[in-house]
């Protein structure tokens, strides 16, 4: 399942299946060709949300490890 259909014009009247189907594939995912982590459980959210500085909407640096900002997988 490719987490970046959320953005896809056609996905946008009834968004709620697709929003099912990746939380059952994946809570938290990364798609490769956006650089964007998708995170589809509440707690997984939730998590991001409180913990400021592990998560952030700071791109990663040019050279850095991506995968030490990484939630649990669940």
């Amino acid at each position: 399942m490719e987490p970046a259909r959320i953005f896809d014009p056609t996905v946008r009247p009834d968004p709620y299946p697709l929003y099912a189907a990746l939380r059952e594939s994946a809570r938290v995912t990364h798609d490769p060709g956006s650089g964007i982590w998708f995170l589809f459980g509440y707690e997984e959210c939730s998590e991001a949300l409180r913990d400021t500085g592990r998560f952030s909407a700071e791109r990663t640096p040019p050279g850095a490890d991506p995968t030490q900002h990484r939630l649990r997988s669940c």
